[in-house]
């Protein structure tokens, strides 16, 4: 019996010792330790192993797993989220949230109940008076494969010079919008959006890229000169950090030699904003901000149509594919 026992054990000793864990040698620990090891890798690798064998099936549909995949703060997610998540476990959570976008903060309701929402900021600047308008709206989805959170700022939630004006800015409903509706700039001179998003909403130790959503309207015009910047905040407000500055014409892609500007697949056009790094979660007491000026020159500006701000992971490109060198070919002549 010792015997039968020790010829059993011996191929598991040895998958282990080279290095390589099979299915049959997984199949022979507790299934909290293999739920502990899938936890370990990513929601695609937890996925792919539930067809290599039934305990490794059965322990990756556990909560155990999906729990660790999920965002740390996914039970303030459910209870901010403006409909219902139904689901009937963890792994269920986590695709709802990685199908589409959910709003979140009463999004959609802000529209019906502006004033119990908004915050308005009053304040002169070079004699001119700037009415910011910050209503509450937002929408988080996660990356199916990495579970990184996308966070998009509303054009309710922005700040705004005379947003509170409707002979300045007017709110346009659009089905293609991920809020239902947008702000439509009709005629300004004095240009200022500002986004701000603490880096606790955001997903730790990943690498971010910032993008305003936008489209242009009929009578776009004044905007071939808009001064983008982004800067860190710590707590209290304190500058931390401030990337250099750049100008950008919103109205021409043939113009942007370095690439900013793209059309998403959603039809919507996209500026990158910035990078950026966020840390460590105990570390991400501050906030990132971002703003478009034109204050310089005061001509007249219009045709402008915000979505809002996206913080997306900045997954890197996937690398290509070797090239098979060409075959020297060899006549007889």
């Amino acid at each position: 019996m010792d015997i039968i026992v020790r010829q059993e054990e011996e191929p598991t000793k040895r998958h282990i010792l080279d290095g390589r864990l099979t299915s049959s040698s997984l199949d022979s620990l507790p299934e909290g330790c293999v739920c502990l090891i899938l936890s370990l890798t990513t929601p695609r690798d937890a996925t792919r192993s539930s067809a290599v064998s039934t305990c490794l099936n059965s322990a990756a549909q556990s909560d155990v797993v999906w729990e660790h995949f999920l965002p740390t703060d996914y039970t303030d997610i459910i209870s901010r989220s403006t409909s219902p998540l139904i689901f009937s476990s963890k792994k269920d959570l986590y695709l709802r949230l990685s199908l589409s976008p959910v709003l979140l903060d009463e999004g959609n309701k802000v529209i019906s109940h502006p004033s119990v929402l908004c915050y308005i900021y009053i304040y002169i600047h070079t004699s001119i008076l700037c009415v910011y308008v910050c209503l509450f709206e937002q929408s988080i989805v996660l990356n199916r494969l990495t579970g990184n959170k996308s966070c998009m700022i509303g054009s309710r939630k922005l700040a705004i010079a005379w947003a509170g004006s409707r002979r300045f800015w007017n709110w346009l409903p659009l089905s293609n919008s991920r809020f239902g509706e947008v702000i439509h700039l009709r005629n300004v001179c004095w240009l200022d959006i500002c986004g701000k998003i603490e880096k606790k909403m955001l997903s730790p130790n990943t690498n971010y890229a910032a993008y305003l959503v936008y489209n242009i309207a009929f009578g776009f015009q004044g905007l071939e000169f808009v001064r983008v910047s982004m800067r860190f905040l710590g707590p209290g407000g304190v500058l931390v950090e401030e990337k250099p500055e750049f100008d950008v014409n919103l109205g021409s892609m043939e113009d942007d030699e370095r690439g900013r500007l793209k059309q998403g697949d959603d039809g919507w056009l996209e500026l990158k904003v910035g990078e950026f790094f966020n840390g460590e979660e105990e570390d991400n007491g501050g906030s990132v901000e971002t703003c478009l000026k034109e204050t310089r020159v005061l001509n007249w500006k219009s045709g402008l149509v915000v979505q809002g701000i996206d913080f997306r992971p900045n997954l890197p490109l996937p690398l290509p594919l070797p090239q098979t060198p060409p075959q020297l070919s060899l006549s007889i002549i």
